[in-house]
């Protein structure tokens, strides 16, 4: 039989591998986007693919639209992120399409219309990088102090992009109904890297211990969802509801790697409850490039309402609801690894060292948004949204869960103009972003007192992330002649 061992490792416990927890971060189509994508029941160009396909049966010409974040950035403070008084901090540029789409006349068919187009559902990078170096009385070996130092190392790049096939039916003048089929592929890309070492200068001898806990993934999933909507319009009222469906697994794939490497820990005096733990060196590694992945978005469903008022005014509101999603595998290496110097630890083997699991609370999120003319040509654009996050951070509590941006809740405000041309519409607008969350556990801690153990510090309860974002949005359409 088998010597079984379950190392626990800092880290290293398999909890989140989404880089993408916000459901609301990104908005689709120049004008929808400015409006917080309050237009579940107004989307009057091809971003109705996305918000609610049955409201492409009441636009009338067929048209090819592109719609991009042109440029933005992202900043992120972590405060005490890796120890009280060590603050972690990302700046990142965002370039990227939101969305690029059409929509085609079916002139034997007046009260179909088909649209097509591929849209990014989710973006978000992030890069982490902390060295250390202080002088912490960590072992009483020495005469002194010990010199300690740390790297932390935290890399996030996560896509996920949609392609869309939708139709709209008009079934009379106030009701109609529509069906988009997305097929989505995703490529999340993490690296998480902990070294600490501790230089002992003691009268017998003098020597370096060094702990270090690495992983890292790549994961590649393709997969299929539906969304369907309803569309009813009167007098200038308008009410819209869509539900979306969870996502169904096409093809996934896992390339991930993790490792434990411990040198010198016995040295430093510190008795260790686990006799393993109580030897020189340990090394356990793996890497498995091909491990089946599971990835699951959940069922939701939207709400809008819309009024326009005689002059043009149009006042919107939208909201989803988003279910939660029980806790889940991702991926799991079913091989057993064994647990270096295999002679000094007897043949002793670890299980599932590569593992990840997940899973999402309910959310619901809300947007308002206003359009108000100036003349024939140009309108004015204000939206706020929220962009609440899906983790639940008393069951997952661990350094991925804390660090992403994706992990704290999000409020955003849009504001822009719009500018009709004989056979084209341009916007041009901004997205603030402002992201934040109650005082956490930190995720971390580099500060004294630091344990002889782990060489690591007890975490306090005083993390506090901040994120800024700011991204000009800029959008243009063709109309085609009927």
């Amino acid at each position: 039989m088998k010597n079984l061992f379950a190392i626990s490792v800092l880290m290293l416990s398999g909890l989140i591998t989404q880089g993408q927890n916000q459901y609301w971060a990104q908005q689709y189509g120049s004008s929808s986007a400015l409006l917080g994508g309050a237009v579940v029941a107004g989307a009057t160009d091809n971003s109705a693919v996305y918000y609610n396909p049955a409201l492409l049966a009441g636009i009338e010409n067929g048209h090819l639209s592109v719609s991009a974040n042109a440029y933005g950035f992202e900043f992120a403070k972590l405060k005490n992120g890796a120890g009280t008084g060590l603050d972690l901090t990302s700046f990142q540029t965002l370039i990227y399409p939101q969305m690029i789409s059409g929509m085609i006349n079916l002139k034997k068919a007046p009260k179909f219309k088909l649209s097509y187009g591929i849209l990014t559902r989710f973006n978000n990078r992030m890069k982490l990088n902390l060295l250390t170096e202080q002088e912490v009385e960590i072992t009483s070996l020495g005469a002194g102090p010990e010199y300690y130092k740390t790297n932390f190392v935290y890399e996030l790049s996560n896509l996920e992009q949609w392609g869309a096939l939708s139709f709209g039916y008009k079934i009379n003048e106030k009701f109609s109904v529509g069906i988009s089929q997305f097929i989505s592929y995703l490529n999340n890309d993490s690296r998480l890297s902990i070294d600490r070492s501790v230089d002992v200068s003691a009268d017998s001898a003098s020597f370096t211990a060094q702990q270090l806990s690495e992983n890292n993934s790549i994961i590649n999933h393709v997969g299929l969802l539906y969304k369907v909507g309803f569309s009813f319009q009167s007098n200038g009222h308008k009410l819209g509801v869509t539900a979306t469906s969870p996502n169904i697994k096409l093809w996934g794939r896992a390339n991930a790697s993790a490792a434990q490497i411990e040198y010198n820990m016995d040295r430093l005096g510190t008795a260790d409850p686990n006799p393993f733990f109580s030897l020189s060196s340990l090394l356990v590694e793996s890497q498995n490039r091909k491990l089946d992945v599971n990835y699951k978005l959940p069922w939701s469903f939207a709400l809008g309402y819309e009024y326009e008022f005689p002059k043009g005014t149009r006042v919107m509101f939208a909201s989803e609801v988003f279910l939660a999603v029980k806790r889940y595998t991702v991926f799991v290496d079913p091989d057993f690894v064994t647990i270096r110097p295999q002679q000094i630890y007897q043949d002793a083997q670890v299980d599932s060292f590569l593992f990840k699991s997940n899973e999402l609370r309910l959310v619901v999120n809300a947007a308002i948004g206003i359009e108000q003319p100036i003349n024939d040509k140009f309108s004015y654009l204000f939206s706020f949204r929220t962009d609440f996050n899906s983790v639940d951070f008393d069951s997952q509590q661990n350094v991925n869960a804390s660090i992403n941006t994706t992990f704290w809740n999000s409020y955003h405000f849009a504001t822009g103009i719009t500018w009709k041309r004989t056979n084209s519409k341009m916007a041009l607008g901004f997205n603030y972003t402002l992201g934040e969350s109650a005082v956490q556990q930190q995720p971390v801690s580099f500060s004294a007192p630091i344990s002889a153990q782990t060489l690591v510090g007890t975490t306090e309860k005083n993390f506090e992330p901040v994120v800024h974002g700011l991204s000009v949005i800029v959008g243009y359409t063709y109309y085609l002649p009927k």
